[in-house]
């Protein structure tokens, strides 16, 4: 997945509990991956997705975009 969308756009997620978190943290440390990548995927993509909701932002998007009263919310 790297290869194809770069790794600023992949987040680290297991199965857990049906699937050790251990082996998916060896399986991204051994995927010949740079440092960079390494940390984009464990923690600097979903710092970023949450920062950009604490904002007040959509993730992926400028401003907040405002709904009049009879929009929903979807």
């Amino acid at each position: 997945f790297v290869g194809e969308l770069g790794s600023e756009r992949v987040i680290y997620g297991t199965d857990f509990p049906w699937f050790s978190h251990h082996y998916y943290i060896g399986a991204v440390l051994g995927a010949g991956l740079g440092e960079g990548d390494c940390r984009n995927i464990f923690y600097r993509n979903a710092r970023r997705l949450l920062d950009s909701f604490q904002a007040g932002r959509r993730p992926g998007r400028g401003q907040k975009k405002t709904r009049g009263k009879n929009e929903d919310p979807g």
